[in-house]
């Protein structure tokens, strides 16, 4: 089992998952980011039906994703993300659900899923299972997937490597474009809009991926 896949299993850990990755001035700004980007993405689907969150964490895009007209449901296996996700949902009573699941075989009829989104996921998977993840996408979706992956931004790789002279973490590979192309399309994904977090901060890119 990987470890990504325990790690969030823990009440307290996720209890306190929004303060340790998006508190600060820099955090608050990613997160406001990504939301804008998604926000933009969002606009090309259909927006109507059921949108799958996976993993869904502690709900941080489910009020975005209820407002552009999705009907959400909250994936995860985590039990205590979830728990911490329904805490968002004043006024949207009617309008969500979560279910616990593994991403690898998703308890869904094929194509029922007006979109599916996951964020801050895949690139933490090794290769073998996220094929496998994708698959599971591609089958439960009617026609989108909202995803994002890490790639080679050279001015975040510079300041990485400066930051890794002070002691910070050590630098990880970052596939490239094409990378991540061929890798969706080897699951049946075709990019139809990419759009990175930030060109100057972030070597984070959204894309908008239709089957």
């Amino acid at each position: 089992m990987y470890h990504v896949k325990q790690m969030y299993q823990d009440k307290t850990y996720a209890a306190g998952y929004e303060k340790t990755r998006f508190s600060g001035i820099y955090g608050r700004f990613r997160n406001w980011n990504t939301k804008r980007v998604i926000s933009k993405l969002i606009r090309f689907t259909g927006r109507e039906g059921f949108a799958l969150d996976i993993p869904c964490g502690t709900g941080r895009l489910s009020r975005l994703i209820l407002k552009s007209g999705y009907k959400w449901i909250g994936g995860d296996i985590s039990l205590e993300m979830m728990m911490e996700s329904r805490k968002r949902m004043n006024g949207f009573e009617g309008s969500f659900s979560n279910i616990r699941l593994d991403a690898e075989a998703m308890a869904f009829k094929d194509s029922t899923i007006g979109c599916v989104f996951s964020i801050r996921f895949i690139y933490h998977i090794p290769v073998e299972i996220r094929y496998r993840m994708l698959q599971e996408m591609r089958r439960v979706t009617k026609k989108w997937l909202i995803i994002d992956y890490n790639y080679p931004n050279r001015f975040k790789k510079m300041a990485r490597r400066i930051g890794s002279l002070f002691g910070e973490r050590p630098i990880k590979r970052r596939v490239s474009f094409q990378e991540i192309t061929r890798e969706l399309r080897e699951n049946g994904f075709t990019i139809y809009k990419a759009i990175p977090a930030s060109r100057l901060f972030s070597d984070n890119v959204l894309l908008l991926c239709s089957k």
